[in-house]
């Protein structure tokens, strides 16, 4: 079959990790749990490594493909490399979730300027300037919702009092806008991370990526298979996403262990069959 490579390819137009990940969040979700490929021994940042990396290749048998297999071929090739984005972003959101560094951040900045704020209104009651009770209401720090909250009750307290307390305090107005800034940022995101606790679990939204990633893939690489069968380079246009990886050779004597390779390649899962229609000369990958 001779090589076809005129039509360019069509990728999409300047697609971001977060909306390719949006665009296929729907189709994620609905996914049958038992087509869900899980305890794949495949890490998926490095599927879509492989995978994306191969796109410029696959692109130029794009019109090979779409000869042979028609729209079939068309969407899988337009749609694999917002897969693959969206499979690199569901892997990122685990990280991100499991990830509490920022959260603990923003609790060490509110939890000082709420010590700011409750210090100077009891240096204040401590005066007779203010009633100490009122104080009370936002004295608690035991969690960082209740931190947020007892900040911002101090704030409006403080705020209330103001024509009292103002040229009795240290605390000046810039020092509560400071303060209510901080708080509102911090309540922001404790509001997304629980938004995202109602939300399909991050690891089951990666795992359903990558399923649809390597499905996807999968059935390109088959038909590249077929339209590259006399050449015999359909695994170097698009190598398997269970191939090993080669080392990087260093300047020492032994190198180190690849994380990327498993130890005990495991057979690739196999998708369900797809139907191809196309000649059979006999000797194709499809032949009986």
């Amino acid at each position: 079959m001779p090589e076809i490579i005129h039509e360019p390819p069509v990728m999409p137009d300047g697609p971001t990790l977060i909306a390719a990940l949006a665009a296929k969040r729907e189709i994620l979700t609905n996914m049958p749990a038992t087509e869900v490929l899980h305890a794949m021994r495949l890490d998926a940042r490095s599927a879509a490594g492989i995978a994306g990396g191969s796109l410029p290749r696959i692109a130029r048998h794009r019109a090979a493909l779409i000869a042979e297999f028609g729209e079939r071929a068309r969407a899988l090739l337009d749609d694999l490399p917002t897969v693959v984005y969206a499979t690199y972003q569901a892997a990122y959101d685990v990280d991100a979730a499991e990830d509490d560094s920022d959260m603990r951040e923003l609790h060490r900045q509110v939890l000082e300027e709420h010590q700011l704020i409750a210090g100077d209104l009891d240096a204040l009651a401590n005066r007779k300037i203010i009633d100490r009770s009122r104080i009370d209401a936002g004295r608690s720090i035991l969690g960082y919702r209740t931190t947020v909250d007892s900040t911002f009750v101090l704030l409006s307290l403080t705020r209330s009092l103001w024509m009292t307390i103002q040229g009795r305090t240290l605390l000046t107005e810039a020092d509560l806008e400071r303060i209510e800034a901080k708080a509102q940022a911090m309540l922001d995101r404790l509001n997304q991370r629980e938004q995202r606790a109602t939300r399909m679990p991050t690891r089951e939204l990666r795992d359903r990526a990558l399923t649809l990633l390597v499905r996807t893939y999968d059935e390109i690489r088959r038909m590249l298979t077929f339209v590259r069968w006399a050449q015999g380079d359909a695994d170097e246009i698009a190598p398997s996403l269970y191939a090993r990886r080669g080392r990087k050779h260093g300047g020492t004597d032994t190198d180190p262990p690849d994380e990327d390779v498993e130890p005990t390649p495991e057979p690739e899962p196999t998708p369900a069959p797809i139907v191809i229609e196309g000649p059979n000369n006999g000797g194709g990958p499809f032949a009986p």
